[in-house]
């Protein structure tokens, strides 16, 4: 957007800080431009807007999260972020949840090339992928994968869709999830919370352990 309106250099630069603080708060950023488009009715321009400002959301993590995840860890889970937001957006959040404290953050647009010369104990130190699309949430999948690990993925949107029927165990949010996730998914959790994988995960394994026993 900033690219889009008239600006200075120092104007944009300014903006573009703005924006990166709130973001290494953990808050998402929308950059709003306009124009008046009285003059030429019909077209859609691409350039000389005038920047209305920023709008910042913050969407915080909930309780119980942080423990959750250091629950799976201690499990042998590996936790993998990969969203959509900026990457100080979702650099803030895993640390906030606690997947990762300095998470190594990877761009979807440099996904390809970097898996690429990540080995498979490099993989499990991936921790976090920013600004990518449905289909390089697909990639992130394969490549675990392809080390012979067991990959659920979670999701709510229809961009997730192609990462949940790729994954071993699709898991679609019952709440707020759409119903492209809730049909493409082996499991819908109806409470949306994370916790309850954890959980899960947990009575699963006993109930494997009970009849290993048993036989």
């Amino acid at each position: 957007i900033l690219d889009l309106c008239d600006l200075s250099e120092s104007d944009r630069q300014h903006w573009g800080q703005l924006a990166g603080t709130f973001a290494a708060n953990g808050e998402k950023v929308l950059a709003c431009g306009w124009q008046d488009l009285a003059a030429a009715p019909g077209t859609v321009p691409a350039t000389g807007f005038r920047l209305a400002g920023l709008i910042s959301v913050t969407d915080p993590i909930r309780a119980g999260v942080r423990e959750a995840v250091e629950q799976a860890r201690a499990a042998g889970i590996q936790i993998v972020m990969v969203t959509g937001d900026h990457p100080q957006t979702a650099a803030a959040i895993a640390r906030g949840a606690g997947i990762a404290e300095a998470p190594l953050v990877i761009l979807g647009d440099d996904l390809v090339s970097t898996l690429d010369r990540m080995s498979e104990e490099q993989l499990g130190d991936l921790a976090v992928v920013a600004r990518a699309s449905p289909a390089q949430k697909v990639l992130v999948v394969e490549a675990l994968r392809r080390t012979g690990r067991i990959v659920a993925v979670t999701g709510d949107g229809v961009n997730d869709a192609p990462a949940l029927r790729a994954a071993d165990v699709g898991i679609a949010m019952g709440l707020r999830g759409t119903r492209t996730a809730r049909e493409v998914s082996a499991i819908v959790l109806m409470d949306d919370n994370f916790q309850t994988i954890v959980t899960a995960i947990a009575e699963g394994r006993q109930l494997f352990q009970n009849l290993r026993r048993s036989f």
